[in-house]
């Protein structure tokens, strides 16, 4: 007789380092039936790029689950990603409205905290500030989490630090509440797989360990021989393919030289900012927030692929736009910033707004950035679709697949760069089987985050957080959307 493994197995290996397995039939109970397997966790991923988005571009036609999908969007309709996918309009940034100040930082701060900024600084640009209070991926990861777990996990790919509009993530009011993103995958990777610290305290220690650890998984092989020949064909499957996903992540997250590493990395330290790595570094944290998720390390997370006012160039990243064509004028505030013209925060400062559909007077540099815009925002749309898909491959515990027990919800500071403008918030929530209703919804701006951070919160099972930030731009969760 097959021995029953137990539900929290994890295979350890040399030092301490030990990382979960998906679920296996040989974990149930015997006699136990599939359908009395227990309920999977709910997860939630926060995923942000800046800088809000070109209206005209991104909102589909058609209303409910019958929506004709718009071409930014575009990449998220595909036959399984449709049925998971609500497209949310009108929602209002309401928080980011109470005060006066500068545009990004104000929406950066109030993003998640759904309550105005404060320790409010005067500078040359606008009042800036810090988050008012605990962000909703916070609170979520304090009641979610159990005992032996990360709270939440913070991936960052181009993050900017200092200045209030780098961050969205705070464990409580002020600049000392702040919880940035962590851009470094190599990092990310330690703190999740190897209980390595972050920082700069954890940069030896980080090292250190990756001479112990030449491999993660060469350090557990024994432990994997043990355990495979215990396994069914079906649970041996599983088991080969989630590590073969691990093995693919560690083989793009090793450290560098400084580590004496005998394979090549993936990552110097230089590209840790580089712009020309943005796609691979990406890339890499959406596989290890998905991997995490798979291995119940933690339930909550951010994906955050830039500051607020996002400095990343894309004319090599999406090339199929007229980036020779595009002009900056010197009428555009953001064209003296001494960034390229093909920079996001740029480009998003020469277009004008489209909220009520794009201006039949456009200039020709309006013109070529909208254009070259939306070659960015369907861009990231591809990348959400890749991560999506991440989630959609690997099983849960109950049968269905981690993304349908996942929320992703996608959000951004701004509706769009020209106006910095907090009507119309182009939110996305996508996954959650069950949890959310698909479709194309518009709430005329009756709504607002803090209503959209409720209905996330008891969409996975904390029916008693009926309002979040502000009380008074909250009013319950959103009952059209909420299954």
């Amino acid at each position: 007789m097959r021995k029953r493994l137990n539900r929290r197995a994890v295979l350890r290996g040399a030092g301490g380092l030990a990382f979960g397995l998906p679920f296996l039939e040989a974990m149930r109970r015997s006699g136990e039936a599939r359908a009395a397997v227990s309920e999977a966790p709910k997860r939630v991923v926060v995923w942000y790029n800046g800088i809000g988005t070109v209206l005209s571009k991104w909102r589909p036609t058609g209303i409910g689950t019958s929506y004709v999908t718009s071409e930014i969007l575009a990449p998220l309709d595909t036959p399984s990603l449709r049925p998971k996918l609500a497209i949310l309009s009108g929602i209002r940034g309401a928080a980011a409205e109470k005060l006066s100040g500068n545009g990004h930082a104000k929406g950066m701060t109030s993003l998640l905290t759904g309550r105005p900024f404060t320790e409010i600084k005067s500078t040359n640009f606008g009042d800036t500030g810090w988050g008012g209070g605990i962000s909703i991926d916070q609170l979520l990861a304090k009641r979610l989490v159990n005992p032996g777990q990360l709270a939440s996990i913070e991936a960052g790919i181009l993050t900017r630090s200092g200045g209030p509009s780098s961050y969205m993530s705070y464990s409580g009011p002020g600049q000392g509440g702040v919880v940035p993103a962590e851009p470094d995958p190599r990092k990310v990777f330690a703190r999740v797989f190897s209980s390595v610290p972050t920082g700069n305290a954890g940069s030896a220690e980080l090292e250190a360990s990756a001479r112990q650890r030449r491999s993660v998984l060469d350090t557990v092989q024994r432990d994997f021989a043990r355990l495979s020949g215990k396994l069914g064909a079906e649970d041996q499957e599983r088991l080969d393919k989630h590590l073969a996903l691990i093995r693919d992540l560690e083989a793009r997250v090793q450290v560098g030289k400084s580590c004496d590493v005998a394979v090549a990395p993936a990552f110097a330290d230089d590209d840790i900012r580089a712009n020309s790595r943005v796609p691979e570094l990406g890339r890499a944290q959406m596989d290890l927030v998905a991997v995490a998720l798979a291995c119940d390390a933690t339930r909550v997370a951010t994906i955050q692929w830039s500051g607020g006012e996002s400095p990343i160039d894309f004319k090599a990243i999406a090339p199929n736009a007229p980036w020779s064509e595009l002009s900056c004028p010197a009428s555009v505030d953001s064209c003296s910033d001494g960034d390229s013209n093909s920079a996001h925060h740029v480009m998003s400062h020469i277009l004008p707004s489209t909220a009520g559909g794009a201006p039949s007077d456009m200039s020709a540099a309006q013109s070529t950035a909208m254009t070259c815009l939306t070659a960015v925002y369907k861009w990231y749309s591809e990348q959400l679709a890749y991560f999506a898909q991440q989630l959609a491959a690997i099983p849960d515990v109950d049968g269905r697949t981690v993304l349908d027990n996942t929320i992703i919800l996608c959000v951004t500071e701004v509706s769009e760069g020209p106006s910095h403008a907090y009507t119309d918030m182009p939110f996305l929530a996508l996954g959650g089987s069950g949890l959310f209703k698909p479709g194309y919804f518009d709430f005329q701006n009756q709504r607002t985050q803090n209503d959209l951070f409720v209905t996330v919160a008891q969409a996975v099972g904390l029916p008693d957080i009926t309002e979040f930030g502000d009380p008074e731009f909250s009013s319950g969760a959103i009952s059209d959307i909420l299954v």
